[in-house]
């Protein structure tokens, strides 16, 4: 359903899923993680994700890479995350996502063992291309570059080219800092997955200004929400409760005013109040 809407949108890419762990209980995107606390749920459920938006010819995003826990001091924060446990609780989703070949990733805004997560040669270069296999390219969060990162993993400064301009790079590659090969690679990378979903076999001549709300994935979506939410059922009236005159006490501020979703990028208008 996601996929489709991005499609009728005019879309290539959608900026999402987001699968960070909720290790912080406050953190103001834990609403957009489909990740929850389990790195092993996140693991199992990043993959239908990915296969259902590119089934759809859009390249899926798996973000933020990595360690993007917080949004306060989002831009500033250090996170300190030794190998074994980045393996074992940040690292799963993100190998779900790979396991279904994802397109792209997004890395973050913070810093991982006082290196930008977008100039960090250990989480991109090595970890996440070398280690973990992925084939796609990488793109930075919007004004998450802080270099010319290509040789770190970086593939695509977003949202400009302040620091990877085309006269950057050609000069790069011109004095040797940057070998063609670098470039080469990610220059595949990038092409590679929009053929495979088969954005470059369909001209997607539809705009942004498409109303793509459908009553189907209206009531998708309220399925789905229903069905995360909902932790135990009564079916088949396996516990001794009334079927009828149940009466039900909802506590609390979230009862009389309850917050449906966050704000920023990840905002929608929700359709059942």
């Amino acid at each position: 359903a996601m996929g489709d809407e991005f499609y009728r949108k005019g879309s290539n890419v959608q900026l999402g899923p987001a699968m960070c762990l909720a290790r912080v209980p406050r953190n103001g995107r834990n609403f957009e993680y489909i990740a929850g606390e389990d790195p092993y749920l996140g693991y199992m459920m990043s993959a239908p994700a990915i296969k259902g938006i590119q089934s759809q010819k859009v390249v899926a995003n798996a973000k933020h890479w990595v360690n993007n826990n917080q949004e306060t001091d989002r831009s500033a924060v250090d996170e300190e995350v030794d190998e074994r446990t980045q393996f074992e609780m940040y690292y799963p989703p993100f190998e779900g996502a790979i396991g279904a070949e994802v397109g792209s990733f997004m890395c973050s805004y913070n810093k991982i063992r006082k290196a930008w997560s977008c100039e960090n040669p250990e989480t991109l270069q090595r970890d996440l291309k070398e280690r973990l296999g992925f084939k796609g390219w990488v793109m930075s969060d919007w004004g998450a570059t802080h270099s010319m990162s290509i040789l770190a993993g970086l593939d695509q400064e977003m949202p400009g080219s302040r620091y990877m301009s085309s006269d950057a790079i050609m000069g790069a590659v011109a004095d040797g800092s940057v070998p063609l090969a670098k470039v080469n690679d990610s220059a595949l990378r990038v092409l590679t997955p929009l053929f495979a979903v088969g954005i470059m076999d369909d001209n997607n001549t539809n705009t942004n200004d498409n109303n793509v709300t459908t009553p189907e994935h209206n009531e998708l979506a309220r399925k789905l929400a229903a069905q995360g939410i909902v932790l135990l059922k009564n079916e088949g009236s396996l516990f001794p409760m009334p079927t009828s005159g149940i009466k039900l006490a909802l506590i609390g501020t979230q009862a009389k005013t309850p917050i449906v979703h966050g704000g920023g990028s990840g905002t929608v208008v929700p359709y059942y109040t």
